[in-house]
């Protein structure tokens, strides 16, 4: 933790650069019904499964331990959260609540690769809500 005038700074920045709460999916039962009612979009590192959302476009992210170990799972789903907040076409588009599972070879992928597949994904989905 940062101490001193510029923690309080740092921390506000911070904040504002995370994917708020009320735009991921956190209860079991949203990725359920996501799964349920949902599409599904594969491809080669994610699979991407996207259902009509009530208002603006969420998102829930799981990885197996196929994936890899703790620290990687978790830097994958951090870079996914992090292509999902910086793609444009969520504010623009109806909304979808989204669940993107990461599939065994995504431990191996880098994280351009990875992006780019999510937001082609990503723009599969959207284009089907209309």
């Amino acid at each position: 933790m940062k101490k001193g005038r510029n923690a309080e700074a740092s921390a506000a920045q911070v904040g504002t650069e995370r994917l708020p709460r009320d735009a991921r999916l956190l209860k079991r039962s949203e990725f359920r019904r996501t799964y349920e009612a949902g599409r599904r979009y594969r491809g080669r590192f994610v699979v991407v499964f996207a259902s009509v959302g009530e208002a603006g476009w969420r998102l829930g992210v799981s990885a197996s331990r196929r994936v890899g170990g703790a620290v990687r799972r978790n830097r994958l789903k951090r870079v996914v959260r992090e292509a999902f907040r910086r793609w444009p076409g969520r504010l623009s588009r109806p909304g979808r609540n989204v669940v993107v599972n990461l599939t065994e070879q995504a431990g191996q992928a880098d994280s351009v690769a990875l992006q780019r597949e999510l937001v082609a994904l990503l723009l599969r989905a959207a284009a089907a809500a209309g």
